[in-house]
């Protein structure tokens, strides 16, 4: 398989050593979200499951000999799921460059391109999900700030209230 480093990438969210998203990029979820743009299902380097595949002649004797009773069939959309993200794990590396605020995404595929490709929408993705999680941030600083302006407004119309009745109250002029 060939290595291609897809992207060199800077985010001003990840700096080296703090925060860095490879738990992110590693985990299955993330996976099944770059899938439905990659499709990895299809791509033989990362599935090549066959179902219908008859054991060897010989196995096939010897599992007949000993007895060997055939298990009842696997799950195969979890063995499809299995086997991507384990070959996908094996084949991408995320790291930070020392000192800069820049991520190394490398993909090793049979097809250069692909791997490319494969880094490039991981990328894609990550660069999203930190605007994402960003604008998600600042929305709760913006409804936190709202919140207590409108409970301080409330507050002064109050105290103003209060203090017109006060000076309605105790004023040497009647009015």
């Amino acid at each position: 398989p060939q290595t291609s480093i897809g992207v060199l990438g800077s985010l001003s969210n990840f700096s080296a050593g703090n925060d860095l998203p490879v738990d992110e990029v590693m985990g299955r979820e993330f996976i099944q979200e770059i899938d439905q743009k990659l499709d990895f299902e299809n791509d033989k380097y990362f599935y090549n499951y066959d179902p219908n595949k008859a054991d060897p002649f010989w196995k096939a004797s010897i599992k007949q000999l000993i007895g060997w009773e055939k298990q009842k069939k696997p799950d195969i959309n979890e063995l499809k799921w299995q086997t991507i993200t384990s070959v996908y794990k094996k084949s991408v590396t995320v790291k930070s460059s020392v000192g800069a605020d820049t991520l190394v995404i490398s993909v090793e595929h049979e097809n250069a391109e692909r791997s490319a490709e494969i880094a490039n929408t991981i990328m894609l993705y990550l660069i999203q999900n930190s605007k994402d999680r960003s604008k998600s941030t600042q929305n709760m600083r913006l409804n936190y700030l709202s919140q207590n302006l409108a409970e301080a407004l409330g507050d002064l119309e109050d105290a103003l209230t209060k203090q017109k009745n006060f000076t309605l109250d105790n004023s040497p002029v009647p009015l």
